[in-house]
């Protein structure tokens, strides 16, 4: 009697288990939402599911993002249009993705708005925590989207050289987990707020290589320029940061020398926002303002214009 006393125990503690969760998961849900889904390859490099909308910060205040039906952030593409209309692709991390931000406060979403272009003409393949390598392999991933005459942007900020790719470790657990965050909308918002107290988001914006950057980068650059260049495509290298630092100095001279397409004076770009008073960063005082990619996706833009078309 007693054995069947516990057995009947511990099923009602499960089922209460059970229904709390269920009573949470229904309520983050309604609340929360559903966390946008990632597939990663062997190599290392993640990337959005094509066609879903949802959350991808702990931070409530979030817009959700629409990622469309090629994957990249933003409206869907008319994809008979693909190979018949000139493209301007936005490779970059989260200061690309526009993180903090909507849909429509985007650089490549200025850019797109600004240059009068249409949804088939600006794709938005901007990541977070993405770095040169990832960059360049997510061109390499989605290459049969693009075509001749079609115009690369790369955004990088410092830390996108020190950000490099892991191949992805494949277990069993790992598996099941990722499983469980794909249906959970619970257990991605718990994760993602166990991820943030870990260790948030944080750039200094200061440089720190001393040219190292460019030495032990630059030919790299250079072949994914090159790599792009014999595609019949074009290349504009957008080195990013809020205060003129010796990394704009040391990317203005290696894109001089080597007879690259760069932007290096984004900080006067920014200092537009600050000089009328507007807000430089994001609710999260680290990723950039709607106001900031404005101005930036502004000069992205003139500088297409004159220098390029």
């Amino acid at each position: 009697m007693r054995g069947i006393r516990k057995l009947f125990f511990v099923i009602f503690v499960i089922v209460i288990i059970a229904v709390l969760f269920l009573i949470l998961e229904i309520s983050c849900m309604v609340i929360v939402g559903k966390r946008l889904i990632v597939e990663v390859e062997e190599n290392g490099l993640y990337y959005f599911k094509p066609n879903q909308d949802g959350w991808y910060s702990h931070r409530l205040r979030v817009p959700s993002a629409r990622i469309n039906n090629i994957g990249a952030r933003g409206e869907d593409i008319e994809l008979d249009l693909l190979n018949t209309t000139k493209k301007y692709i936005f490779l970059g991390d989260s200061f690309t993705f526009g993180w903090e931000l909507s849909d429509e406060q985007t650089i490549s979403s200025y850019f797109l708005k600004g240059g009068s272009f249409d949804d088939n003409q600006v794709i938005n393949y901007g990541n977070g925590g993405f770095g040169v390598y990832h960059m360049e392999e997510m061109y390499n991933f989605h290459n049969n989207l693009f075509n001749k005459g079609d115009i690369v942007v790369m955004v990088l900020i410092e830390a996108d050289f020190y950000r490099l790719m892991v191949p992805y470790e494949e277990s069993f657990v790992k598996e099941v987990f990722w499983k469980i965050r794909e249906k959970s909308s619970l257990v991605s918002f718990l994760w993602a707020s166990l991820r943030h107290m870990m260790g948030g988001f944080k750039e200094d914006g200061g440089f720190k290589g001393e040219g190292s950057v460019f030495e032990e980068n630059g030919d790299n650059l250079l072949e994914f320029n090159e790599a792009v260049e014999e595609k019949g495509q074009k290349l504009v290298y957008v080195f990013y940061e809020y205060d003129y630092t010796d990394y704009s100095a040391y990317a203005r001279d290696f894109c001089h020398k080597k007879g690259l397409f760069c932007i290096t004076d984004v900080p006067s770009y920014i200092d537009v926002v600050r000089n009328r008073g507007g807000e430089v960063y994001a609710a999260d005082a680290g990723h950039p303002s709607a106001e900031s990619n404005e101005e930036v996706a502004k000069r992205i833009t003139n500088f297409i214009n004159y220098e390029i078309n």
